[in-house]
């Protein structure tokens, strides 16, 4: 419908435009005028349309296979970044887009570089949380990304805000799985940190260190790590993330791990 009316609308302004501007007084010569630009017009924006979605099908493609083999490239992470930075916020309807945003804001917080991960969800916020394809894991992602750069950030602001509104979708929710569950431990986590709360945040953090699941261990680590941080420690921040690169976590590599280490002991001097 919405490609129908843009049509139309287009055909009218060729319309006037060839009747007074143009000084063309045929009807049908105007009307035909009219309707070959809009053919015109429309082609274009059909195959600009049509090169624009192929080019991201084939980014996706690469992205999902790449993050088989264990990690995204470089070059890979670059193009997809200009490609969001070259895009308008109405593109979130284009296929792909909102894995995309997702994505890289992920291989933002993973490089510790926690206000490009802002910066790129800023952008993308209101039309990712509009799209009524984003599924609810999309939705606990978002929210997790905020929280987190907020809570290294020590923007306590906006973090209470994400935070009220992530507990919000959570309680909308008649069942909690454990991707849920261990995401509100880990929203209170983060804001406990961000808050100075160290001694709740050690003990919020505390049942995830014995849980069978490396990940969780590894994050666990991670916020001890940041707790210690906190205290003025910097023996045991290197302590808990040298234990984290151990459990050799997918996601959580020696090298992201040492980016992690070096922006928390960037944040102590």
């Amino acid at each position: 419908m919405s490609s129908i009316i843009r049509i139309l609308c287009v055909g009218i302004i060729h319309y006037f435009a060839a009747k007074y501007f143009w000084g063309i007084d045929s009807i049908v010569f105007t009307v035909v005028i009219a309707l070959l630009a809009t053919i015109i017009v429309h082609g274009v924006s059909t195959f600009r349309g049509v090169k624009s979605t192929k080019k991201e099908y084939e980014l996706m493609t690469r992205i999902e296979a790449e993050a088989k083999n264990g990690s995204l490239s470089a070059e890979t992470m670059k193009e997809l970044e200009e490609h969001l930075n070259n895009m308008e916020p109405s593109g979130i309807n284009i296929p792909f887009i909102n894995t995309f945003v997702v994505v890289l804001a992920g291989y933002y917080q993973k490089n510790a570089e926690f206000n490009k991960a802002m910066d790129i969800l800023d952008k993308f916020s209101k039309a990712t949380l509009d799209d009524p394809s984003i599924t609810d894991t999309g939705i606990m992602e978002y929210y997790s990304f905020r929280i987190t750069a907020c809570s290294y950030l020590n923007e306590t602001d906006k973090l209470e805000s994400y935070y009220n509104d992530a507990m919000k979708f959570i309680d909308s929710k008649k069942k909690k799985n454990d991707l849920i569950n261990v995401s509100i431990k880990c929203f209170k986590i983060n804001r406990a940190i961000a808050n100075g709360d160290i001694d709740e945040a050690e003990t919020l953090t505390s049942p995830l260190l014995e849980s069978d699941k490396s990940d969780d261990v590894a994050g666990a680590y991670i916020f001890m790590a940041r707790c210690a941080a906190k205290r003025g420690d910097k023996q045991k921040v290197c302590e808990y993330l040298d234990k984290a690169a151990e459990l050799a976590v997918k996601g959580m590599d020696k090298n992201t791990l040492e980016l992690r280490k070096e922006y928390i002991l960037s944040q102590m001097d």
